[in-house]
């Protein structure tokens, strides 16, 4: 096997890891935030609390994803962030999509920065895991 077609098969690995990742992230996200809004008719909840459980949400289901998107090799840091990146991504449009609404603000820049930072962090322990 040449060196080129190394790197292609190599790529195409990298994409499927990734497309791996993200349907399990999403799928984690979107069942956990179906179990949280059905608990939400039985649990007195204050409305201040409400952000960060998503938040919370999502950051698991960013380290899940990453977990199964991120393989051994190097740039961890680089792999895992760039794909916490993405999911938040694909998270803000699907959800989004659902609440008839898009709307870039704050609280969406935190989602994307702490999304980035678990992602990688994790990327980091997936590449140093012996």
């Amino acid at each position: 096997m040449s060196y080129s077609s190394t790197v292609k098969l190599e790529k195409n690995n990298v994409v499927l890891d990734y497309v791996k990742g993200l349907i399990i992230s999403m799928l984690v996200s979107f069942g956990l935030v179906l179990i949280f809004a059905f608990s939400l008719k039985w649990i007195n909840l204050n409305d201040s609390a409400i952000m960060p459980i998503n938040l919370g949400i999502k950051i698991l289901s960013a380290v899940i994803g990453s977990a199964v998107a991120v393989k051994g090799g190097s740039k961890g840091l680089v792999k895992g962030a760039v794909f916490g990146i993405i999911y938040m991504f694909l998270a803000f449009v699907s959800f989004s999509i659902l609440a008839n609404t898009f709307a870039f603000d704050l609280s969406f820049l935190l989602d994307l920065v702490c999304s980035a930072i678990a992602g990688g962090i994790v990327g980091i322990v997936k590449v140093n895991k012996k």
